[in-house]
């Protein structure tokens, strides 16, 4: 028999090519669609923290220093800026029935923030802080209402996930800071307020004045620039020690009277004569400290804070204008007539140590998670 001839088969591979190319299309678009849709949450994500920081921070702005938890001011205020911010192109939404735990229903709590361990207890008290949360989910408010509804995807929906929620939360303190370019004897804080007011002065050894800084301290040259500045001061005083100074006493105290009637300056922590711009009373947070005019080289040791209400500052006239002229504001006629000193008068003043120094609530807000 003869050999039959082998004829070769061949394979037309090209249908085969195809269906891989278009299989690793799909892929990679989804792989691509994947990315710019966690892309896109990432930066809701990023918006609904601005969201809760911001409404932290105002929140926690009109607390009013009392124990009571409802503090509605600080809740309405939340909730209002909140809604100033967009998540996803949508207004932020959140919710509030007043209780003190985040649930389906509520997103503002207000309670005590502790420094010291880093804790927030919602409902603690004393009062002095703030937390919001933002987000888009499916829940519901009180009343029913969706909280602004999860976040729309581009192309994850051929994956089955047209949507995806989100949320941050932010917490705001109002923990003591100094306020002020001086510092209080502590002795000070349990010395009783006539009805007149009390007068705290240098001469009396229950006051100095201090750069809050770890280094010399130079009345002319350092503090009263300081004073005279337009920033107020806002800084952590408490496990420092700052150097004091009792010299250019009569020109650091005109300088304080005129940060006292500069309508302006520290404008949230004044009141002013009614329908006048006349301010009657500054309140102002101090480190406190054994005694601030003994050994004004030696650093003193920060031991806690003292919140003071000033009815009025006054320094003997002379010498030139406050500030150098360029804030020259004065105590209106009579209020300091016949001072043959300088001196500062106070009708409140609340202590705290460093310890619990969260017990007294600080001037401004300031984001602490």
């Amino acid at each position: 028999m003869g050999a039959h001839a082998m004829i070769p088969v061949l394979c037309n591979d090209k249908g085969v090519t195809i269906i891989y190319i278009a299989l690793f299309i799909f892929l990679l678009c989804a792989f691509i669609g994947l990315a710019a849709d966690i892309g896109y949450m990432y930066v809701a994500k990023g918006q609904l923290q601005n969201a809760s920081d911001a409404a932290a921070l105002a929140g926690a702005a009109k607390l009013d220093g009392t124990a009571f938890t409802m503090q509605t001011s600080a809740r309405n205020a939340a909730y209002q800026f909140a809604k100033y911010n967009l998540a996803a192109t949508d207004p932020v939404e959140v919710s509030n029935d007043n209780s003190n735990t985040l649930s389906s229903s509520n997103d503002i709590t207000v309670g005590h923030w502790n420094p010291a361990a880093a804790t927030y207890t919602p409902g603690g008290t004393p009062v002095n802080a703030v937390q919001v949360r933002a987000r888009r989910t499916s829940d519901q408010d009180t009343g029913g209402a969706s909280i602004g509804g999860r976040v729309q995807l581009f192309f994850s929906n051929v994956i089955g996930r047209p949507e995806m929620g989100a949320s941050a939360t932010a917490i705001a303190s109002r923990t003591p800071k100094a306020g002020a370019y001086f510092m209080l004897k502590q002795s000070s804080c349990t010395s009783p307020i006539a009805s007149g007011g009390a007068t705290i002065d240098i001469s009396s050894g229950t006051m100095a004045w201090t750069s809050l800084l770890e280094v010399s301290t130079g009345p002319g040259s350092t503090v009263s620039d300081l004073i005279c500045g337009n920033t107020v001061p806002n800084i952590e005083a408490c496990s420092h020690s700052f150097r004091t100074s009792t010299g250019e006493e009569a020109t650091t105290f005109r300088n304080m009277e005129a940060d006292f009637y500069d309508p302006d300056y520290d404008a949230g922590n004044k009141t002013y004569v009614p329908g006048t711009s006349t301010v009657s009373t500054w309140t102002v947070i101090i480190p406190t400290t054994d005694n601030p005019t003994l050994s004004p080289s030696d650093p003193h040791e920060v031991l806690g804070y003292a919140k003071i209400r000033m009815t009025k500052v006054c320094g003997t006239p002379g010498g030139g204008n406050p500030c150098g002229g360029d804030r020259d504001f004065h105590a209106p006629p009579g209020v300091c007539a016949g001072s043959t000193h300088n001196y500062i008068v106070v009708d409140q003043i609340e202590c705290a140590s460093c310890e619990n120094s969260s017990d007294l609530l600080g001037a401004k807000p300031g984001l602490v998670q």
